[in-house]
């Protein structure tokens, strides 16, 4: 709970989670750092479950957020901004089959090709109240998995 991280190599993660249960990321700020086009900010991947990220605050990152094969979390009350000339990919990404995942209440700022991800493969999501900065951010939400429920997000 709280403190920062900044990756320092090329291609690290700030925090990567794999393969646990029942982990909370709180109040942790996520610094991209001058490598910032090849860095996750937090990458929840190998089937990890009841995974909180809450209240974080993730800046200049290729993605903010990367949940790969990642079940039952909850990203929500969390901050993703990246400044001009570091555009991420995505800030919140859902791929390979992750599901029951929920985001919510979160604030999506600065410059991104895309807003929020859910891939062909990832289902039963919810993604709900988030805010959404459409000025420099090209796509708010793709969701190409089925079953998601998309709903009461805002674009300012």
């Amino acid at each position: 709970s709280g403190g920062y991280v900044m990756p320092s190599a090329v291609g690290t993660n700030g925090i990567t989670i794999n393969n646990c249960r029942g982990v909370t990321i709180s109040g942790v700020q996520v610094l991209g750092g001058s490598n910032y086009a090849n860095h996750t900010g937090i990458y929840l991947t190998g089937t990890s479950n009841n995974v909180k990220v809450t209240g974080c605050t993730i800046v200049d990152n290729k993605y903010g957020v990367n949940a790969s094969t990642a079940h039952l979390c909850s990203i929500a009350g969390n901050t993703f901004y990246n400044t001009l000339g570091r555009t991420a990919t995505a800030h919140i990404n859902l791929a390979g089959n992750s599901g029951r995942i929920t985001i919510g209440n979160n604030v999506l700022d600065g410059y991104a090709t895309t807003g929020i991800v859910i891939d062909i493969n990832s289902s039963l999501n919810i993604i709900l109240g988030n805010q959404i900065e459409p000025t420099n951010i090209a796509n708010k939400i793709v969701n190409l998995g089925v079953n998601n429920t998309v709903d009461h997000n805002i674009i300012i």
